[in-house]
């Protein structure tokens, strides 16, 4: 998914598609579980921010 999100230039051409990847799945893994531990949405809508921020700044393709 993420190297068709490059292909369509959707995502910038120099990101790493299997680090990125990586870091979502690790990200969301990782809030699941102090989700799980601590029985509270905190740590789930922090990821959530934080990710959807990265992506929009870093990840994504600048339009001109």
């Amino acid at each position: 998914m993420i190297r068709a999100g490059i292909k369509a230039r959707e995502i910038r051409t120099g990101v790493d598609a299997k680090k990125l990847a990586t870091l979502i799945i690790s990200s969301l893994e990782g809030a699941i579980m102090v989700y799980r531990l601590e029985r509270t949405e905190e740590a789930l809508r922090g990821v959530q921010a934080h990710l959807g921020s990265y992506l929009e700044t870093e990840v994504r393709a600048r339009t001109k």
